[in-house]
């Protein structure tokens, strides 16, 4: 074997070895060289005898075929293959689907010159349905990410908007601020009072929340605590809430059943406060 037909052999068997699907076309576009995986896939999707994508057919005339019957990405690829072969341009690539009705397929198609003087270029159908599935997972993290942190600094605009009405409302009334410390018995039995609304909520279990929202707001008003004290046993409980990361649904939950809690609370707080005067009123008037 001479030197020449040694070398054509050895880059067969490199070309033969690589994945991705590559041919040879010269510089009027047609096909001078494929390799095993070229034709084994043209093989397994309808070109058994490689008339269609084989040696001797012309790429540049079937990309046009393609085109006149819509495919969207061939007129792309036909202008990119002949800049290519021109020498326009360096380098081309074109990622497009190709599936098939089990399968989800993505390619890309790099097309580059020939070395030297040689008019035509080297095409490469490179499989990427890995990296696109990557990224899609990464995006949706991402997204998901992204919702959640919306989510959070809306709830803390929120808060900051509640005590800034909280603050107006107790200055409004006269209600003395900071009378009782947010202590750890009245946190734990608010979170509960918070478990409780979410398993209410999701599991339709009958727990009787407003009940016992207005025994809680009982039991500060008789330690004369202010709104400002339920409002930090109501951050702290859900500081404890989120502390576990929970799933964006429940997170959703919880800042919608606990903010409806609080409001509920602070009315029943409202409510003793003003009972608590009206009796007095009516001490003074004896």
């Amino acid at each position: 074997m001479d030197d020449t037909a040694a070398s054509e052999n050895l880059a067969a068997s490199i070309l033969n070895s690589l994945n991705s699907r590559i041919a040879v076309i010269d510089g009027g576009g047609t096909i001078r060289v494929v390799n095993d995986a070229w034709a084994n896939f043209a093989r397994d999707n309808g070109d058994p005898d490689l008339c269609a994508t084989g040696i001797g057919v012309n790429y540049l005339e079937a990309t046009r075929r393609a085109h006149a019957l819509g495919d969207a990405s061939a007129e792309r690829a036909l202008a990119g293959i002949e800049a290519v072969i021109q020498r326009a341009r360096p380098q081309f690539e074109l990622k497009y689907p190709c599936h098939s009705p089990t399968e989800e397929k993505w390619f890309l198609m790099r097309v580059t010159p020939l070395r030297g003087d040689t008019p035509g270029a080297v095409i490469a159908h490179i499989d990427i349905t890995g990296q696109q599935a990557a990224a899609r997972t990464a995006a949706r993290t991402a997204a998901r990410a992204g919702r959640r942190r919306a989510l959070a600094h809306d709830q803390a605009r929120r808060s900051e908007r509640e005590q800034a009405a909280l603050d107006h409302f107790t200055h409004a009334n006269g209600v003395v601020y900071d009378t009782v410390r947010a202590e750890d018995s009245l946190i734990d039995r608010y979170q509960a009072l918070i478990d409780a609304a979410l398993e209410r909520r999701a599991l339709k279990v009958a727990h009787d929340v407003s009940g016992e929202a207005r025994r809680f707001a009982q039991a500060l008003g008789r330690q004369s605590a202010s709104p400002r004290d339920l409002i930090r046993i109501h951050t702290q409980a859900m500081v404890r809430q989120q502390a576990g990361k929970p799933t964006p649904a429940r997170l959703r939950a919880l800042g919608e059943e606990g903010r409806l809690l609080l409001l509920e609370v602070m009315g029943y707080l409202a409510a003793y406060y003003r009972d608590l005067f009206l009796a007095d009123v009516e001490l003074q008037n004896l």
